[in-house]
C-alpha cells in the first residue's frame, strides 16, 4: 500500500481528530483501514458493514465518514442499484432522477429508497487504487467487483450475488465495436441468458441450442 502523500494524510487525520471527541479507537481504526485495506476494501465502503465489522455504533461511523469526506479522505457516491441483481446501474456524485437498465434487463427508477446506496471510496489524492481507473481492470474485476454489489443476496442463498453469477457464467469478456468472437462451452441447461453491460442488450434462450450468433 502506498499513500499519495504521507504528510498530507497525517494532517487530514489530525484535522479529523480535532473536529470532536470520537469514540475511543474509531479514528485509529479508520486510519489503519485506509493504510492496510485492499484496493477492493476501499471501494464502495458500506458504513453499516464497517460498523458491524469493527463494533462501533453506526451513527458514529457515518458521522466520521461524512466528516472524512468533507476533508477529502473519501468521495461519496450515490449508486442506483438494481433491486433484482445488485448491478450498479448508475452512479451519481449528486442525487438526480434517472432511469436505466442493467445486467438483468430490469429497468430501475432512481429514488430515495432502497434502490439507492450511499457508499464511500477512498479519494485518489489520499490513496490510489486500481478501481479509480475502470479501463485498467480485468474483465473479471470490472464485472464482479466494480459493477456488482457484494451486499446483494438472492433469497435463501448466503453467497454474494457476484459469486453466484460467476459460478453460473460460461463466458464473460469485452468486445470492441463490430468485433465478433466464437465461444465454445458445454451446455446442458434448459435456458441460456446473455447480457451486455453497457447498452443493456441481451438474450434469453429456452432451448438447448449450443451454437448461437449474437
Amino acid at each position: 500500500m502506498n499513500l499519495k502523500d504521507e504528510t498530507q494524510f497525517e494532517k487530514v487525520i489530525k484535522d479529523l481528530n480535532s473536529i470532536k471527541k470520537w469514540k475511543p479507537g474509531l479514528t485509529e481504526t479508520l486510519e489503519k483501514y485506509i493504510r492496510e485495506g485492499s484496493d477492493f476494501e476501499l471501494l464502495y465502503i458500506n458504513t453499516k458493514k464497517f460498523s458491524a465489522d469493527y463494533n462501533f455504533p453506526h451513527r458514529d461511523v457515518l458521522d466520521l465518514f461524512l466528516h472524512a469526506a468533507k476533508l477529502g479522505i473519501f468521495k461519496i457516491e450515490w449508486n442506483l442499484r438494481c433491486p433484482q441483481c445488485g448491478d450498479r446501474v448508475l452512479s451519481f456524485s449528486s442525487l438526480q432522477t434517472a432511469k436505466a437498465a442493467c445486467f438483468c434487463q430490469l429497468e430501475s427508477q432512481a429514488s430515495l429508497d432502497d434502490l439507492v446506496t450511499v457508499n464511500f471510496t477512498v479519494d485518489p489524492r489520499i490513496r490510489k487504487i486500481k478501481f479509480h481507473d475502470p479501463d485498467s481492470l480485468t474483465d473479471e474485476e470490472y464485472l464482479f467487483y466494480y459493477r456488482f454489489s457484494r451486499d446483494c443476496r438472492l433469497p435463501g442463498i448466503d453467497a454474494p450475488f457476484p459469486d453466484v453469477v460467476r459460478s453460473l457464467s460460461k463466458y464473460f469478456g469485452y468486445l470492441e465495436p463490430q468485433e465478433e468472437k466464437t465461444v465454445h462451452f458445454e451446455y446442458s441447461g434448459s435456458y441460456l441468458v446473455g447480457s451486455e453491460m453497457f447498452g443493456g442488450a441481451g438474450f434469453y434462450k429456452q432451448n438447448k441450442e449450443i451454437g448461437m450468433r449474437i
